[in-house]
């Protein structure tokens, strides 16, 4: 049992003290085979093959099969109001368009909503044809120029949120590649870094990089996938078909989430009580220490629901109180 994120409130003075730690949903290196460890595929599963010599994934993006996804449940749902992070080590042997495509399509790696995504009507080509999304993408030309580095957020109603930066992208170099979205926001950042060293921020900064915001609302994300799309009705961008073929590994695959989200204290009627959005797959215990050192549970467990819990301290406050809230996976 971990403990996943510590808040404490002191009622003399009422001053607040947080020190966050995100919590893992799920960490993959490939050192055992994944299907063993809750991978599955949809679509054409020879995209998709375990080194067990090299311990990671080889991955082939091609546009000409159909969607397919190397994917894993994160066994809950991850919404606009929730601070999550994924990280992943990727290297490219190559990346190119394809003969029926004149400019490139993307590889992607992120979340996703898994029933969206294998319904028939998810094209990605269309550019407008899907919703429920927060990935890294690559593509490698952009209209015939530089290759494009993005971090995507799309939300329930298809409004997209990307942060770009157009950058050359070395084959045969491991990058190791972050998104982050904070709790609340409509956005989505993300890193791009060689050796532990900066490469790309996302987004970039002057010519070739910036944000494109239609304005993103909630989303609902329940898996995370390597995806490799269909070039199908690629045309829908406006600039003609796009395709893509890439070979690669992936690896190291992190996701991380803060388990507690707009979290505040306050006195009601001599009683304190915090308050904070909670998440489903996640128990919640208030704690009472008079030194920082023992503590108390003060009230029975109580499970997550996806919203807006109380917890509250009804005996008589001490002259120099001290609270926490843990927060355990169950």
């Amino acid at each position: 049992m971990r403990i996943k994120l510590l808040w404490s409130l002191a009622s003399a003075g009422l001053f607040l003290v947080s020190n966050a730690v995100a919590g893992t949903i799920l960490s993959e290196n490939f050192s055992n085979n994944p299907a063993a460890n809750g991978w599955q595929t949809f679509g054409n599963s020879n995209l998709f093959t375990w080194d067990s010599t090299h311990h990671d994934l080889q991955v082939t993006w091609d546009s000409t099969q159909s969607n397919s996804y190397f994917y894993h449940s994160l066994g809950a749902t991850l919404t606009s109001n929730d601070d999550f992070t994924l990280s992943f080590d990727l290297l490219l042997n190559d990346a190119n368009t394809n003969a029926d495509g004149t400019n490139a399509l993307q590889l992607s790696i992120g979340f996703l909503n898994l029933a969206e995504a294998e319904s028939t009507n998810y094209i990605v080509g269309t550019g407008y044809s899907r919703n429920n999304v927060a990935e890294f993408d690559f593509f490698p030309g952009v209209c015939g120029g530089l290759p494009s580095l993005d971090a995507t957020l799309i939300d329930t109603n298809g409004y997209y949120y990307f942060a770009y930066n157009d950058l050359p992208w070395n084959f045969g170099t491991l990058y190791s590649v972050l998104i982050h979205h904070p709790a609340g926001a409509s956005t989505l950042t993300g890193q791009v870094l060689v050796n532990g060293q900066l490469y790309a921020a996302l987004p970039g900064s002057g010519s070739y990089g910036g944000v494109y915001n239609e304005g993103t609302g909630d989303f609902r994300l329940d898996t995370i996938s390597i995806s490799s799309f269909s070039d199908v009705d690629s045309a829908g961008y406006g600039y003609g078909p796009s395709s893509i073929t890439a070979h690669g590994t992936v690896n190291n695959i992190l996701i991380t989430e803060l388990p507690i989200a707009y979290i505040w204290g306050s006195m009601t009627n001599n009683i304190w009580q915090v308050q904070f959005w909670s998440h489903t797959g996640w128990n919640y215990t208030l704690q009472k220490s008079a030194d920082l050192q023992v503590w108390s549970p003060l009230a029975p467990t109580v499970s997550g629901s996806g919203g807006l819990l109380i917890l509250q301290d009804t005996n008589a406050l001490q002259k120099s109180q001290y609270y926490r809230v843990l927060g355990n996976p169950q």
